[in-house]
């Protein structure tokens, strides 16, 4: 079965002062690896988790692990993450500014 992986369960997973945190541990240790995903929600992800105090790059540790995939929105391989990077970097000097 595939497992559509959106943000908020993504973020309350890697971030541990998330409300949701334990519940989301919970439910990972559920799931078999691979997670479907889209570039939206991997930059979503990174951005909540950098707005949270915590460091985006977790997100991506996530995909290289073979645990998520994504395909233009939707497997995550890190050849095609590398080439959305500079939109990653846009959007956190768009939010920090």
């Amino acid at each position: 079965m595939a497992v559509l992986l959106d943000t908020g369960p993504w973020v309350a997973l890697l971030s541990r002062n998330d409300t949701h945190h334990k519940w989301a541990v919970e439910q990972f240790r559920l799931l078999s690896p691979p997670l479907l995903s889209c570039e939206a929600v991997v930059a979503e992800t990174c951005f909540l988790l950098k707005r949270s105090g915590f460091d985006p790059s977790l997100a991506l540790q996530f995909v290289e692990r073979g645990v998520g995939t994504y395909q233009r929105c939707c497997p995550l391989e890190m050849p095609a993450l590398s080439t959305f990077s500079h939109l990653t970097a846009f959007c956190f000097s768009w939010a920090t500014s």
